[in-house]
């Protein structure tokens, strides 16, 4: 962690792909991308979702898709 610290300490700017890092820095900004036609959504996603400053929504062209068989949003 202190070399991704000392990266970010250098850069005006930065977009860190990554849900874990959050154990660690508090993001001026924390976006999540989620899509509900994947039954996938990764526990460290689902740890975080209540920092997210906003979710961002893939939704597919076409027909209707399953939706989430589980509730992940609660």
């Amino acid at each position: 962690m202190p070399a991704v610290q000392d990266k970010l300490a250098e850069s005006k700017n930065a977009i860190v792909e990554s849900n874990s890092v959050l154990q660690f820095l508090q993001p001026d900004l924390y976006l999540v991308v989620i899509d509900p036609a994947l039954h996938d959504f990764k526990t460290s996603a689902q740890e975080f979702l209540d920092r997210a400053d906003a979710m961002i929504v893939r939704r597919r062209p076409g027909p209707a898709h399953e939706e989430w068989s589980r509730p992940c949003l609660s």
